[in-house]
């Protein structure tokens, strides 16, 4: 079995983010990797979320989610 770490790397998460059907200013992209710590898994999670609950809107998922 082979194991690869993956480094929590804002570039993978963001680019993540940007593949995604998710609007929100470059801001509010950056505190979304930032609440994931950057970690692609947890962001791949969030996305999920955001786009069933919020509609991809990244901004109402912060302002419902860091308040």
């Amino acid at each position: 079995v082979r194991c690869l770490k993956l480094s929590n790397s804002s570039e993978i998460a963001l680019s993540l983010i940007e593949s995604q059907p998710l609007w929100g200013t470059d801001q509010e992209k950056d505190d979304l990797c930032n609440l994931c710590n950057n970690n692609p898994l947890k962001v791949k999670q969030m996305i999920v979320s955001i786009i069933h609950l919020y509609n991809g809107d990244i901004g109402k998922f912060l302002k419902r989610n860091t308040s």
